[in-house]
């Protein structure tokens, strides 16, 4: 009897290699570039909470292996539960709002620069007039090392915003 394990543990790596270049990917293009309304904020946590009891329950009542007794292990696996159904709401919503059309905008607005750290990029921060909040634009053309104006495009729909083009002012 013939076992092929080099194939499969080929594919599961390309795979897994995939799936990892996926992510960076995703988190350096998509996810850096697009902002949330707060109504859409506030309906997303509404709905994770929701999608997070559903599996909750759903674990509870079909879920394989022993049943889960007590308060501790309930948390445990609701908590799991929870977590689960934030990550793919968050890229799926994050996802569907860079994908939407919407109204391109462009705008000017003083910025002040924004260091890197560990889980972000180098940018400034800029005010913006429809979310009413501070933004980070990453690596904007020009020099953004320090203070100015900078001129932002931007790609508005009901969801949230997807900056364009940012460069700053000379």
């Amino acid at each position: 009897m013939k076992t092929y394990s080099y194939p499969k543990l080929l594919l599961a790596t390309i795979c897994g290699l995939g799936c990892i270049f996926a992510c960076i990917a995703w988190r350096s293009t998509v996810d850096e570039s697009t902002f949330l309304a707060q109504q859409t904020q506030s309906l997303l946590a509404a709905i994770t909470l929701i999608l997070g009891s559903a599996l909750f329950f759903s674990i509870k009542k079909w879920g394989k292996g022993p049943p889960f007794y007590g308060i501790k292990n309930n948390l445990k696996v609701f908590a799991g539960s929870l977590l689960i159904a934030i990550f793919f709401s968050y890229i799926l919503v994050i996802t569907v709002v860079w994908l939407i059309p919407g109204t391109i905008t462009t705008y000017s607005a003083p910025y002040v620069f924004s260091g890197s750290g560990r889980h972000s990029c180098s940018g400034a921060d800029v005010d913006d007039p429809d979310l009413n909040r501070r933004i980070k634009v990453c690596e904007p053309v020009g020099n953004y090392f320090g203070r100015g104006t900078m001129v932002v495009t931007k790609r508005s729909n009901a969801l949230g915003m997807t900056v364009i083009y940012a460069a700053t002012k000379s």
